[in-house]
């Protein structure tokens, strides 16, 4: 009989225990209604704030968020049966977007937090429904990091700035200038160059409607390193660098094959010359270029 009620009270403890974890996680649920903009906070790494609306079958949804924090917003977008039906992730920028045909009349759930799970920050989210197919043409806008880019590094083209005031945006053409041509379903995309050069790089939008918008940006890609030739005596020599350098670094190349280098320096009014001999190991007040 001991044993009888003190298993009892073992289960009974059990599933007092499970409820209170239950009722733990449990978090307030807001309400969307579409045109709407609410704002919102992420106060802890790992919360994600519940938002649900209703929606018929076929409809079609625009969800937009838009953080405080670089490289943070996610939405998780449910179905009225607990199912995920699409997500995005704001990797490289503040927005995160889903365009999506709801399968099934009902009451939809969206989650919305930080993608990496690592940061907190403010937010606003927004939905509004894109079902009727009007004639208003799209807005094409893009963006690119880093803004000095070299040959083969890969850049970033963001085109989440464009947009569709009524309607959705179905496909993003991008012409990279160096007879590359890429039709993608999604608003972020990467690409390196070769060679140096200027290249004008055009995006082409599509709507839901069929009509088009265009915009082109001219992108300079620079060498990796800079070829200058020298001559017997004096050289005088010029070129651009994003950052100083050692001379000893930037000179490596040719070293042993010359014996001094003085620079002018305008901003300094007491000593305008400045001077480096790779054979004295001190009082060289040239040290950077």
């Amino acid at each position: 009989m001991s044993y009888q009620i003190n298993r009892w009270l073992l289960v009974l403890v059990v599933i007092i225990i499970a409820t209170v974890s239950i009722i733990g996680v449990a978090q307030a649920v807001t309400p969307l209604e579409y045109g709407e903009t609410v704002f919102g906070s992420i106060d802890s790494i790992t919360e994600m704030d519940t938002y649900t609306f209703t929606a018929s079958s076929e409809d079609i949804v625009l969800i937009r968020m838009q953080s405080s924090w670089y490289d943070g917003p996610q939405i998780k977008l449910y179905a009225p049966n607990g199912t995920l039906i699409s997500h995005a992730s704001g990797h490289y920028t503040y927005f995160s977007e889903i365009t999506q045909v709801l399968p099934d009349t009902g009451e939809y759930t969206i989650l919305a937090g930080d993608y990496v799970g690592d940061d907190t920050w403010s937010y606003e989210i927004f939905i509004k429904r894109v079902n009727n197919s009007g004639f208003a043409p799209p807005f094409a806008n893009f963006t690119y990091t880093p803004e000095n880019p070299v040959v083969d590094q890969v850049i970033i083209f963001n085109a989440i700035a464009s947009y569709d005031p009524d309607g959705i945006i179905m496909n993003y053409e991008w012409n990279f200038g160096d007879g590359n041509i890429t039709s993608t379903t999604e608003n972020i995309i990467t690409h390196s160059y070769t060679f140096e050069g200027d290249y004008d790089v055009n995006l082409t939008i599509t709507d839901n409607s069929s009509s088009t918008n265009s915009t082109n940006k001219s992108v300079q890609v620079v060498p990796t390193g800079i070829t200058i030739d020298l001559y017997t005596g004096w050289n005088l020599i010029g070129y651009n660098s994003l950052d100083s350098q050692p001379i000893a670094e930037a000179l490596s190349s040719i070293n042993g094959n010359y014996s001094i280098v003085w620079a002018y320096n305008a901003s300094d009014t007491t000593d305008h010359w400045k001077k480096y001999d790779p054979s004295v190991p001190f009082g060289n007040d040239l040290i950077n270029m």
